[in-house]
């Protein structure tokens, strides 16, 4: 036996723990007799040697004093699952951003994935200035190359399309700049 460790940003962490939770917990059945830590290793083996399990709906869920979410407190917030975490995280992308950022598109965020403008594979970090929410159609778009997207300024999208025409999205206002 072995043991296998990473360092994850915490909301990468979280996500990929419950990632290989659920598929682990859908693993095997009523006469699987291995424990649900066997079933997360093997899930794990699975997942880094290319078994494809497809699409997983994974929530991360961050609460916060009011006073944090609008910016007026630097008092932590906590990452479910894995406990305090820095103001300016806790204020992610969701709680900024309130619909997918494609043009036209009303998807709510809470329904959206948390999409890397520069992919993490390329160095994209995660962080609120490089992620926001895509819906799941509109990501994949993104990913099949029929659309690239760049962040010039945080909040300010630039979606081009395969024939180089460009729509560009700006930041939403909150609720008490629309007065």
């Amino acid at each position: 036996m072995g043991e296998l460790s990473a360092v994850l940003p915490a909301d990468r962490m979280v996500a990929v723990y419950r990632r290989i939770d659920a598929l682990a917990r859908d693993a095997g059945g009523a006469d699987d007799g291995r424990s649900i830590g066997e079933r997360r290793a093997d899930v794990l083996v699975d997942l880094v040697m290319g078994k494809r399990y497809g699409t997983t709906d994974t929530e991360v869920s961050v609460v916060m004093s009011l006073p944090t979410f609008m910016g007026l407190s630097t008092a932590p917030g906590e990452l479910e699952g894995y406990g305090p975490i820095p103001a300016e995280l806790a204020r992610f992308a969701c709680a900024r951003v309130r619909t997918c950022v494609f043009p036209g598109c009303s998807r709510p965020a809470r329904d959206c994935d948390l999409d890397h403008t520069k992919p993490y594979a390329d160095g994209g970090e995660t962080r609120v200035d490089n992620t926001d929410p895509l819906c799941r159609h509109h990501h994949r778009l993104k990913h099949a190359g029929s659309w690239t997207l760049s962040q010039p300024v945080p909040g300010h999208h630039v979606w081009t399309s395969q024939t180089g025409y460009q729509f560009v999205t700006e930041p939403q206002p909150y609720l008490d700049e629309q007065v």
